[in-house]
């Protein structure tokens, strides 16, 4: 059985505990990913109306009839001559969007910051050797100076 050193098992469960935090938001959403709902079932559609939703882009910016801006989408279900309408709050949208954003912007700083910290500490290591190496120099001097 291969036993590995503390600090190997410390990293690895580091690095899980990280990709848990990241991925933590996609696991329990603030909103299902698809929100039915009718307003009314008998709700007639303009033929102009259809139309213009047919020449439209497959997903663009509307307002819903309370006003608020949502994100539509739609798709043709052409046996039943059917449109299926979708439509997400645009706050909704972005709000995944911009919380996976801030997520990898602290990640990144977080990452930024522990390897300058790395790199002090190593760059340490290494000049202790140099500045030794040096008062030894400086010693000799002084005795041969004598």
């Amino acid at each position: 059985m291969n036993r590995f050193p503390a600090w190997k098992y410390a990293l690895v469960a580091l690095c899980v505990a990280v990709a848990f935090f990241y991925t933590l938001p996609n696991f329990f959403g603030e909103s299902p990913a698809v929100q039915v709902s009718s307003l009314r079932s008998a709700v007639k559609v303009d033929p102009a109306l259809l139309q213009r939703a047919e020449d439209a882009e497959p997903a663009m910016l509307a307002r819903d009839p309370a006003g608020t801006a949502v994100l539509t989408a739609f798709a043709p279900i052409d046996p039943l001559g059917w449109r299926v309408f979708v439509e997400q709050p645009v706050t909704e949208v972005y709000a995944t969007l911009n919380a996976s954003i801030l997520r990898t912007a602290l990640l990144l700083a977080a990452g930024f910051v522990i390897s300058a910290l790395a790199a002090l500490f190593m760059a340490r290591g290494m000049v202790r050797p140099i500045r030794t190496l040096q008062d030894l120099s400086r010693y000799r001097k002084k005795l041969a100076a004598a």
